[in-house]
């Protein structure tokens, strides 16, 4: 299980990827914006932290800036909706910020679970 935070301005989004990741037994919390995200990894320690890139206020790369600064910083997952010639552009940007992974969205609810399940393998035990 992993804690996650998804950060999202589009509330259906936030709530569907979340539900997704709670059914796979994930503990999630949301964030509708990135100065909120950032106030809650202040707080809290997670694991994978998947947040959309274009957002009003601070945006996903200006917080992907900000967790690169972390010591033992989450696994981030960038996506983005934009507009598809600038998403690409918005993805690329993530990817050589540090994010961990980038994709598309609508994100495929198998996808994303399995991403989550790569970046916080379960412990040998």
């Amino acid at each position: 299980m992993a804690r996650v935070l998804i950060i999202d301005d589009v509330e259906v989004a936030r709530t569907v990827y979340a539900a997704s990741l709670r059914k796979a037994g994930h503990d999630v919390q949301t964030a509708e914006d990135g100065n909120k995200a950032a106030r809650l990894v202040d707080e809290q320690k997670f694991d994978v932290i998947l947040t959309d890139l274009v957002m009003p206020e601070l945006d996903g790369l200006e917080l992907i800036q900000i967790l690169m600064k972390i010591q033992d910083r989450p696994a981030v997952i960038a996506m983005s909706a934009a507009e598809e010639i600038n998403q690409s552009v918005y993805l690329k940007a993530a990817e050589m910020m540090g994010a961990d992974e980038i994709v598309s969205k609508p994100i495929n609810f198998e996808h994303l679970n399995k991403l989550v399940a790569d970046l916080c393998p379960e412990p040998a035990g």
